[in-house]
């Protein structure tokens, strides 16, 4: 393990595969001394997100017929990782990703985040594109669908560079776009 991020390290024996290992960033505090913190979830972590999960989250999850600790849940019991974004000791947010065809190389991407996180949104948004990197080690494709509603999201989608489809699609009578990366 790295003693700086508490993240197995390539050669750990862990057992994660090397392509599904998460960057490795040190914790630390920004100039207001907010601590920062990157590590793979754990199941603890899921109803303090969910108790303060963004309403745009929620109300998209519960578009997909889930709710935000059952999305959570499969998240992590599904996907190669999960991890746990915190700030000051406190899980803001979850994410990772899943598998949806190993042989073309695709992975579905998901993130569920607290209110936290819009407070110290440029921390981290500083933090994203590394980890979307080390889905694409993964995962050479990723695409997932975001609520059409869910303007942050796709506001946050498009600055890490992924293609939003302009055309929707209706999901239990809600309207979402096709997001995705990499090579297709």
């Amino acid at each position: 393990r790295s003693v700086a991020s508490g993240l197995p390290t390539a050669g750990s024996a862990s057992g994660i595969p090397a392509r599904c290992r998460l960057p490795s960033f040190p914790s630390y505090r920004t100039c207001n001394s907010v601590k920062i913190e990157l590590r793979y979830a754990v199941d603890s972590d899921i109803a303090a997100i969910a108790a303060d999960a963004r309403q745009a989250d929620v109300e998209e999850i519960s578009a997909l017929g889930r709710t935000v600790v059952e999305a959570m849940s499969s998240g992590m019991q599904l996907g190669d990782w999960s991890a746990t974004g915190l700030i000051d000791d406190v899980p803001v947010c979850m994410f990772g990703v899943v598998p949806a065809n190993i042989l073309a190389g695709i992975g579905v991407p998901w993130l569920i985040t607290t209110n936290k996180v819009a407070a110290n949104e440029k921390v981290f948004l500083r933090r994203c594109r590394p980890v979307v990197d080390a889905m694409l080690r993964s995962y050479p494709r990723l695409s997932n669908i975001v609520a059409e509603k869910n303007v942050v999201a796709i506001r946050w989608l498009g600055w890490l560079g992924f293609e939003l489809k302009s055309e929707t699609v209706m999901v239990n009578g809600h309207e979402f776009r096709q997001f995705r990366k990499g090579d297709f």
